[in-house]
């Protein structure tokens, strides 16, 4: 690895219209359709494209298909979404989402990822929120026939058009000059290089905050991209961009011991106790039923018995969809459960995956723009809509590409500040040739189990002031002793200090927030009901003087209107 002190150290430097960091599937529609606008695009992706983010394993499925007449209605779609979420996301967005989604999965079709059978017509299957309606149940979600090479598609088309594609490149911070983004930084995790790439408008994909958390089961067995580490969340933090809904947790449930890919709560199983007796109607008061199945999982574990996904409730038919979903999204699955023949119970334990994806995160507008002129997002990264998934990162990508490439044209030519990059190099190689201490990794393991232990679904102010309490003593006292000997070190280290960054925000979010809301996402048990009255507004984070500010936000105060 290049040697550098953090100051005085040579760097890369490009210059392009747009840099897209993130190479997911909102980074490649980003990409694609940045490129389509006409714009000059660099893309960062801290691994290889073809198989990167939340897709790399494949996709089984387009969950938000509207279209009159074939499918649900947009507007019945997107307000079945905002059930529940007043004031915490722009209504504008899920709209958009609805109305745009089967245009985007029309795009798929176009890149060369199948999505039709038999001719022209879709294979339907109930949505998760339609789990347990009657047969009259409308449909809007379609399983997609070529999933499993969704990324290198989209890849091939990313490459075709001419877009820079810069590898192994981990982004770690946004540029500014004069209120505005002039730019983003990257290290090369094979070599070490910095790289200032100069730009008129940055657009964040770096995909969810989901390894915040311990995981019994390794991080392999995540349901999510191991490497999606909250990247975007914290360099747009860091920016001064506002942030909202970062004291909301994605938890659901999964199958013990298994990776994620095989829990089949999708298929109209139905989760039981040891005796077979449902134990979901305890909790079918909440927003959908994920979280009813999740509640009812964590409350049977908390009573000291052990939950069940009962198959025997599956159809022939559902059978046949969940083997196939399985081959195309997660075929790992495969190897330990067979969907057709399986009819013993499967244990189904509670987890958490991070934050809130498509909830917590940059605040945008119908343009993808944030609060920080330049500056867009996509996917999992921003504040869009609880309709989030795949359909979310193809139409908030495409969004954000071209808003971004629209902006690119009018905006000045961008002026770096080089002692930005000085103080920026100087935070990336702070530990760096540092042969003798406490490896990244090693931190970043104590730092989960503080958030899981501190942070969970069951929340109270003593337990969170306590947490950070915990959180802060072990940074303060042991981040110093970092050691970092090699470039793949390097990248843990920019990611211990992203999680670190986004935990802080979560503690101090969840404290804010004396309520509780979306249930299990925020529970606080020590103000255990929703307060409309005091509560029917958006938590905002955003750093000033190098502190955390939080405000309480009514809508028509937060949400951006283009």
């Amino acid at each position: 690895m290049p040697a550098h002190n953090g100051f005085d150290g040579d760097h890369i430097e490009i210059e392009t219209d747009v840099v897209i960091i993130g190479g997911g599937l909102a980074g490649c529609f980003a990409a694609i359709k940045a490129r389509n606008a006409g714009a000059d695009v660099v893309l960062f992706d801290k691994a290889a494209i073809k198989r990167s983010g939340n897709a790399s394993y494949g996709d089984d499925h387009v969950p938000i298909i509207a279209f009159p007449g074939l499918t649900i209605d947009p507007e019945e779609l997107a307000e079945r979404a905002l059930k529940g979420m007043d004031g915490l996301v722009d209504p504008q967005l899920s709209y958009i989402l609805a109305e745009e989604g089967i245009h985007r999965a029309l795009d798929l079709n176009e890149y060369g990822v199948p999505v039709f059978y038999e001719g022209n017509k879709f294979l339907f299957v109930p949505s998760r929120y339609e789990l347990g309606l009657d047969k009259g149940a409308k449909w809007s979600m379609i399983f997609l026939k070529g999933g499993g090479e969704m990324k290198e598609c989209l890849a091939h088309q990313v490459r075709l058009r001419g877009v820079k594609v810069i590898e192994h490149t981990i982004g770690n911070s946004v540029l500014t000059h004069e209120n505005r983004v002039v730019g983003a930084t990257g290290v090369n995790i094979r070599t070490g290089e910095f790289i200032v790439c100069k730009a008129k408008a940055v657009v964040l994909c770096t995909g969810s905050a989901n390894r915040l958390y311990w995981s019994p089961e390794g991080l392999m067995a995540n349901y999510y991209c191991p490497t999606n580490c909250g990247d975007g969340h914290a360099i747009a933090y860091r920016a001064g961009a506002r942030l909202t809904g970062m004291e909301f947790i994605q938890a659901q449930t999964h199958t013990t011991d298994h990776p994620a890919g095989p829990r089949p709560h999708g298929f109209f199983t139905v989760l039981v106790n040891a005796e077979g007796e449902n134990i979901q109607r305890k909790w079918e008061h909440l927003t959908n039923q994920l979280d009813a199945i999740t509640m009812a999982a964590y409350d049977e574990y908390g009573a000291g018995r052990v939950p069940y996904w009962n198959t025997d409730t599956m159809s022939p038919h559902a059978r046949d969809m969940w083997a196939y979903g399985l081959a195309n999204e997660h075929p790992i699955g495969l190897k330990y459960t067979d969907p057709k023949r399986v009819t013993k119970r499967q244990e189904a334990r509670t987890r958490i995956f991070g934050l809130y994806r498509s909830v917590s995160g940059p605040i945008v507008d119908a343009h993808m723009h944030t609060s920080l002129r330049g500056l867009f997002g996509a996917g999992d990264t921003i504040n869009s809509s609880r309709m989030g998934g795949n359909t979310n990162a193809f139409v908030t990508g495409a969004r954000a590409g071209h808003f971004a490439a629209v902006y690119a044209r009018t905006a000045d030519k961008p002026v770096i500040d080089q002692e930005q990059v000085k103080a920026e190099k100087a935070r990336v190689y702070a530990y760096d040739g540092r042969e003798r201490g406490i490896k990244p990794i090693e931190l970043e393991e104590t730092v989960r189990r503080i958030i899981y232990h501190y942070v969970g679904i069951r929340k109270s102010e003593p337990q969170l002031r306590r947490g950070l309490e915990v959180l802060h003593d072990v940074t303060e006292t042991f981040g110093p002793q970092v050691a970092v000997t090699n470039p793949h070190e390097l990248m843990r280290y920019l990611e211990l200090q992203n999680i670190i960054q986004v935990a802080e925000i979560l503690f101090e979010a969840s404290l804010f927030r004396e309520e509780s809301r979306i249930i299990p996402s925020h529970w606080r048990i020590d103000f255990p009901n929703q307060d409309d009255e005091n509560w029917k507004l958006a938590v905002i984070a955003q750093q000033a003087d190098d502190r955390l500010l939080l405000t309480a936000e009514h809508p028509d105060r937060w949400m951006r209107r283009v």
